[in-house]
């Protein structure tokens, strides 16, 4: 759970890395927004939002009390929308405005198609892709519409990872 960065143009030794926290938790994401904040995902700690740096946090969210809440402790992807909104995997879809601070998690109540969401992907058109423990799915901000898609569909996905995604420069997603 230590956050390290190699400091470019040296040799590669202890000496070349400087350690910037301890998250007391496994990492699972580091993520960099466009104004190069710098998101941190921990198994069960939240989110954290550091500064370019890399070593003072601007923003803990957690489903702790004296942090940002939302459901669930650990993430599992992060995926900026837009300048303010960001859509964060944590087993459910929360919809992170980091500008208001409000955050909006959705269910399956709300229509997502399944619980245990992990990888995210946008579109070029704006559309997130997501894998969860029913399939694939998609989910259209603007339309707040969800889609699945399953074993009916080709989609086969039983033993999928919960980091292994890549998107082609034609916009091709692939999930592993």
């Amino acid at each position: 759970g230590r956050l390290a960065k190699w400091k470019n143009g040296t040799e590669t030794g202890n000496e070349s890395f400087e350690f910037l926290r301890d998250f007391n938790s496994m990492i699972f994401l580091l993520f960099k927004d466009n104004i190069d904040r710098i998101w941190v995902g921990t198994r069960d700690r939240g989110l954290f939002v550091m500064d370019p740096s890399g070593k003072n946090v601007q923003y803990h969210f957690n489903e702790q009390p004296g942090s940002l809440t939302f459901i669930g402790t650990s993430v599992y992807d992060v995926v900026q929308y837009n300048d303010s909104i960001f859509f964060v995997s944590t087993g459910f879809l929360n919809i992170l405005n980091i500008n208001s601070g409000e955050i909006k998690t959705l269910t399956q109540n709300d229509g997502l198609p399944g619980a245990g969401l992990t990888q995210l992907m946008l579109d070029d058109e704006g559309v997130l892709w997501f894998n969860h423990n029913n399939g694939l799915g998609s989910y259209n901000f603007n339309k707040h519409i969800f889609v699945s898609y399953n074993e009916r569909n080709g989609i086969i996905m039983s033993d999928k990872s919960i980091h292994a995604k890549f998107k082609m420069r034609n916009g091709e997603f692939w999930f592993g």
